[in-house]
């Protein structure tokens, strides 16, 4: 991500399966919302679409 788009990426540990992924403190990808991990790509094509 830091490549990517000059971002800082901070990975916060959870607890109960949480999985979500925040660009500008808007949620981007919930694991919960969606029922499975989000894949690499899937990743930066959210990120870029969130700009």
């Amino acid at each position: 991500m830091k490549k990517q788009f000059g971002a800082e990426v901070e990975l916060i540990p959870g607890s109960g399966g949480i999985y979500e992924i925040m660009a500008d403190g808007r949620l981007v990808f919930s694991k919960k919302a969606a029922g499975r991990f989000a894949e690499p790509e899937e990743i930066i094509s959210l990120i870029q679409s969130h700009g």
